[in-house]
């Protein structure tokens, strides 16, 4: 996830891993750094850093869900809110919203569609993204394995802001493909999503090519 401001602080995503084995790592959860005076402050001596979220747990899985929860990916919503999607190994994404910059969150959940289905995606990056007209993508792979295999195609959803009982929430369309290769191993992730003057581009590496696509403003 990219680094991200908001109320004058800066926050970035980072990983802290439990240990290495099988899959490289073995155990992992996410949390932010925030800084208040990063964009103030000239000595770069004084500028100050604090962990997110409050306690001594990061973002982790549902109860019962695996070891693994890592490539948090955040937007902040109308209401300044933020909100979170990330990678598990438990066949689904991993959500979660903060109602305080960041110091809460609520209990995570697996992702799901407006019909309360669960989401399916791998050991793969899940990103979304906030769009210039308030709306929201969500890209995946929409499928229920738990390894790091099979990232082709990849998939989009269109997300908008609903009103819950304590905050805006994000509600997802079904999804759409966006990228396919005609070979099946090959491994389309790690995207960011550009706008341009109307125009809409996604990027993505296949582990040795990097590309930029630009998608059909009809597709959104």
């Amino acid at each position: 996830g990219k680094p991200f401001i908001h109320a004058g602080s800066v926050y970035v995503p980072l990983h802290k891993v439990g240990g290495f084995g099988h899959g490289f790592f073995t155990r992992s959860e996410g949390v932010l750094l925030c800084s208040n005076n990063l964009l103030t402050e000239q000595n770069p001596e004084k500028i100050t850093w604090e962990t997110l979220p409050d306690g001594e747990w990061g973002l982790h899985t549902p109860d019962g869900g695996g070891p693994i929860a890592e490539e948090q990916s955040f937007v902040v919503l109308s209401d300044g809110s933020f909100f979170v999607v990330y990678r598990t190994i438990d066949g689904h994404p991993c959500c979660a919203y903060s109602r305080d910059k960041g110091h809460t969150w609520t209990h995570p959940q697996y992702l799901t569609f407006a019909d309360g289905r669960m989401m399916k995606h791998p050991r793969a990056a899940n990103f979304v993204w906030k769009c210039s007209n308030g709306k929201y993508l969500y890209w995946f792979h929409n499928h229920g394995g738990k390894w790091y295999d099979d990232r082709n195609p990849a998939w989009l959803c269109g997300g908008v802001e609903i009103d819950g009982p304590d905050g805006k929430l994000i509600q997802w369309s079904q999804p759409e493909v966006a990228l396919y290769h005609d070979d099946p191993f090959v491994r389309i992730s790690y995207p960011d999503f550009l706008e341009d003057q109307g125009r809409y581009f996604l990027t993505e590496t296949q582990k040795e090519t990097a590309r930029v696509h630009e998608i059909p403003s009809q597709l959104l």
